[in-house]
């Protein structure tokens, strides 16, 4: 039997992406982000949940789509990467699918710029797998923790 892991499909403007199963925490309407007093290429901002101040991914900039405000019909995906809690503003939450070892593709030729990138196949369509731990820098984690004990000072 082949082995199966579990992704959430979202959406972006059309655009169709993955995330790890396991890595989902929570998934709700988007809510206002607050802005960072500094400027970090990859995030969107801030949010309190439950008193945890958690940064917002900006993943239109990262996969070079349009910038628009959050709208209130946007969801907000709350996931844990191996460094700490963050959140994903989409526009429409699919389902989560039990994918075998045969519906995922070999990810070893398929690289955006230097990094190796995953790709699903359902419903014979192509869909790429985000990777929150390869989201940001290490320089990029230190510039986030930084902005953020400025913030709650």
């Amino acid at each position: 039997m082949a082995s199966s892991s579990l992704f959430l499909l979202f959406n972006l403007d059309g655009l169709r992406l993955a995330l790890r199963g396991e890595d989902i925490r929570m998934i709700t309407r988007a809510v206002q982000v607050t802005s960072l007093p500094q400027d970090l290429d990859d995030i969107l901002g801030i949010i309190n949940v439950h008193g945890e101040i958690v940064p917002v991914l900006n993943l239109r900039k990262r996969l070079g789509l349009k910038e628009k405000a959050v709208d209130s019909a946007d969801f907000l995906i709350l996931a844990e990467s191996s460094y700490r809690q963050v959140g994903l503003i989409v526009t429409e939450v699919e389902d989560i699918y039990d994918v075998t070892a045969q519906t995922t593709l070999s990810k070893e030729a398929l690289f955006r710029g230097d990094k190796e990138i995953q790709l699903l196949r359902i419903d014979e369509k192509l869909i790429i797998v985000q990777e929150l731990n390869e989201f940001l820098s290490t320089e990029q984690e230190k510039s986030l923790d930084q902005a953020i004990d400025r913030m709650v000072q």
